[in-house]
C-alpha cells in the first residue's frame, strides 16, 4: 500500500538536498567571482602607475596615455566623419563617401552596443581615477564596464585592416588599439577587465558591421 507520509518525507528530503546543492553551487559561483574580481583589482592596481604620477618618467607616460585617450575619443572620430562627408561633397570622390558612411555606422553601432551594457552593469570607475573624462557627453561615461574607448578602437582597427586602400591596410592599427586600451588602465580610468571586455565587444561590433552593412555599401 502506498505510504503517503513516507512519500512526503522523501519529497521533503529531496527538496532539501536540492536546496543545499543550489546553495553550495551559488556559494561556489560567488567564490569564483570574488576571486576573479580580486585578481582584476590587483592587476589594475599594479598597472595604474600614471594615476598619480610623481616621477618625471611617470608624468611623461601620463602625457602619452592622455594623448592616446584623445585619439580614441568618439567625438574626434565623428568629426572625422564630418570632414570626410564634406570632402565627398566637394570632390564627389566615392572613396570619401564609403569611409564616411562606414565610420559613422561603426561608431553608432558601438554606442548602441556598449552604452546599454554600461547601464546594465553600472560598474564604477577605479578609485584611483582622478578628474572628469574629457569630452564626456553622457552620464553613461561615469561607468567603467565595458570600456567604450577599447571597443571603439578595436572596431576601428579591425575596420582599417579590413578595408583598402593605401596605408590604411596595416596591422599598426591593432598596435594603436592595444596601446590606447592599456593607457586607460595606466591612468586609472578603467579596470583591466573593462578593456578586455571592451576589446571583445569591439570585435563583435566590427563583425556585425562587416556582415550586415559593408556588403550593402561596397556593392553599390
Amino acid at each position: 500500500m502506498w505510504n503517503h507520509h513516507l512519500y512526503s518525507s522523501e519529497v521533503s528530503e529531496s527538496l532539501s538536498r536540492k536546496r543545499r546543492s543550489t546553495a553550495i553551487g551559488d556559494a561556489s559561483t560567488e567564490s569564483i567571482l570574488d576571486l576573479l574580481c580580486s585578481i582584476d583589482e590587483q592587476v589594475t592596481g599594479f598597472l595604474c602607475i600614471c594615476a598619480r604620477p610623481r616621477k618625471p618618467w611617470e608624468k611623461l607616460l601620463e602625457f602619452c596615455c592622455k594623448s592616446l585617450e584623445f585619439s580614441g575619443h568618439g567625438v574626434l572620430w565623428f568629426v572625422l566623419c564630418g570632414c570626410l562627408a564634406a570632402a565627398y561633397a566637394l570632390t564627389n570622390e566615392n572613396m570619401y563617401w564609403i569611409y564616411s558612411a562606414n565610420l559613422f555606422v561603426l561608431l553608432v553601432v558601438d554606442i548602441a552596443f556598449v552604452a546599454p551594457l554600461k547601464l546594465l552593469f553600472k560598474r564604477p570607475r577605479p578609485a584611483m581615477n582622478i578628474g572628469e573624462i574629457p569630452f564626456s557627453v553622457s552620464s553613461v561615461d561615469n561607468y567603467a564596464f565595458p570600456s567604450g574607448h577599447a571597443s571603439r578602437c578595436v572596431a576601428l582597427a579591425a575596420y582599417f585592416c579590413y578595408m583598402p586602400p593605401f596605408l590604411l591596410r596595416t596591422h599598426l592599427w591593432y598596435l594603436w588599439a592595444i596601446a590606447m586600451s592599456l593607457s586607460r588602465v595606466l591612468i586609472g580610468r578603467h579596470h583591466f577587465s573593462d578593456i578586455v571586455a571592451g576589446g571583445c565587444a569591439g570585435l563583435v561590433i566590427f563583425e556585425a558591421v562587416r556582415r550586415l552593412w559593408l556588403p550593402l555599401v561596397l556593392d553599390d
